[in-house]
C-alpha cells in the first residue's frame, strides 16, 4: 500500500455528529461546600438549623446535600422534601431541582406536568437552566402541550443569558432548520458562544463547521484547533477526526505519531472507525511499531462494531499470525468485550 492509498483509506471517514434534542434535565447546585469532613458536618448542622427555621436558601442547599450525599446519607425523598419547602418560597434553584426530581422520579413519583410547572416558576424569574429545560418540554410536548414557538422562545432566553446547553441546542436547530429558518451562520455563532465556555460538543460541531466551511470561512487549521479542545475533553468524534487530520496534513503538519495517539484515544472509547484505523497503522508500522498481533486486535474490535473493512483486514492479519499468537490475540479481544459490555 503506497502513501496515497494509506492516506486515502484513513481520510475516508470524517464523522460529523450534530447534537440531537434529548430532554436534558439540568440540576442546579447552590452554595459552597467545605472540603474537610468536620467543616462539612458543621455546615450541615447549620443548614439543618436554618432550614428548620424556614430559611429558603438553607432548605435548597440541604436538599442538594441529601441528593449528593454531602455530609448526610443519600436520600432523594429528603432532597425533594427540602426542595419543595424552598420552592414554595420562590427559590429558583429549588424550583429547578424539584422539577428535575419530578422529571426523573427521584424522591417523588415521576410527573412531567409537575416538572414543567416548577420549571415554569423558575423560568419566569429569569433562571436560565429552568428556561432551557422548559423550552425542551415545549419542543417535545412533555408535561405541556407541544408549542414550538414557546419552546424556541424559552431556549433563546436561556441562550441569551449564556447558558451553554441552550446555546448548543439553538445552534443545532439553526443548522438543521428545525422550527427556525435554516441558517448555518447562526448555527456557527451559537456553537462558538457555547464552545468558548468549554462545551465539548459545541467545540466539536464548530470544528466541523470550519472543516466544511458552513456558516464560517473554511479553515482546516481552525477545525483542528476546536477539535483538539473537544478531544482533550474526551469527545470521541473529535479525537477520531483530529487523528485523521494528522494523517492527511489538513490544518496541522503530517504527524503519524500524533495520528496514532488520537486514534487510540477514540479507539479505547469503542469508536469502530478509530479502532480500524489504529489497526491499519499497526499493520503498516505507521506512527507505531509494526505489530500484526496488535493490528489483529484492533481490527477485530472494529469488525464487531460493524466497520465495513475491518473483518477483511482482521482475517488477513490472522493468516499471518502463528497459532499461539492468534489465540493470544483472540483471548484479548474476548476480555475486552467482557470489560466493555454494550451500552443499553
Amino acid at each position: 500500500m503506497n502513501r496515497v492509498e494509506f492516506v486515502g483509506r484513513l481520510l475516508r471517514i470524517i464523522s460529523w455528529r450534530i447534537v440531537s434534542l434529548p430532554l436534558v434535565l439540568v440540576l442546579c447546585a447552590s452554595g459552597a461546600w467545605a472540603q474537610s469532613p468536620n467543616a462539612t458536618d458543621q455546615r450541615i448542622d447549620t443548614l439543618m438549623e436554618q432550614a428548620a427555621k424556614g430559611d429558603a436558601k438553607a432548605q435548597a442547599n440541604l436538599g442538594m446535600a441529601f441528593h449528593i450525599a454531602q455530609g448526610v446519607p443519600q436520600d432523594d425523598a429528603q432532597a425533594a422534601f427540602w426542595w419543595n419547602k424552598a420552592a414554595e418560597q420562590g427559590d429558583a434553584d429549588a424550583q429547578t431541582n424539584l422539577g428535575f426530581a419530578y422529571g426523573t422520579g427521584q424522591g417523588v413519583p415521576q410527573d412531567y406536568v409537575q416538572s414543567a410547572l416548577w420549571w415554569h416558576k423558575a423560568a419566569d424569574q429569569g433562571y436560565a437552566p429552568a428556561q432551557y429545560n422548559l423550552g425542551l418540554m415545549y419542543l417535545t410536548g412533555t408535561g405541556v402541550s407541544s408549542d414550538h414557538v414557546q419552546g424556541i422562545a424559552w431556549i433563546r432566553k436561556a441562550a441569551d443569558q449564556g447558558n451553554a446547553d441552550a446555546q448548543r441546542q439553538l445552534a443545532s436547530l439553526y443548522y438543521k432548520g428545525v422550527d427556525v429558518a435554516q441558517d448555518s451562520a447562526q448555527a456557527a455563532m451559537w456553537w462558538r458562544k457555547a464552545a468558548e465556555q468549554g462545551d465539548a460538543d459545541s467545540q466539536y460541531d464548530l470544528g466541523h463547521a470550519y472543516y466544511d466551511g458552513q456558516g464560517v470561512p473554511q479553515s482546516h487549521a481552525r477545525a483542528a484547533l476546536w477539535w483538539r479542545k473537544a478531544a482533550e475533553k474526551g469527545n470521541v468524534s473529535a479525537q477520531h477526526n483530529l487523528g485523521t487530520l494528522y494523517v492527511s496534513g489538513q490544518g496541522v503538519p503530517v504527524n503519524k505519531v500524533q495520528a496514532a495517539f488520537w486514534y487510540r484515544k477514540a479507539a479505547e472509547q469503542g469508536e469502530a472507525d478509530a479502532q480500524y484505523k489504529l489497526g491499519l497503522m499497526y499493520d503498516l508500522g505507521r506512527g507505531v511499531p509494526r505489530d500484526i498481533v496488535e493490528a489483529y486486535f484492533w481490527y477485530a474490535l472494529a469488525a464487531e462494531g460493524q466497520q465495513m473493512d475491518a473483518a477483511k483486514y482482521r482475517d488477513d492479519a490472522a493468516s499471518h499470525l502463528k497459532p499461539v499468537d492468534l489465540t493470544r490475540a483472540q483471548e484479548r479481544v474476548r476480555r475486552w468485550f467482557e470489560d466493555h459490555p454494550p451500552k443499553p
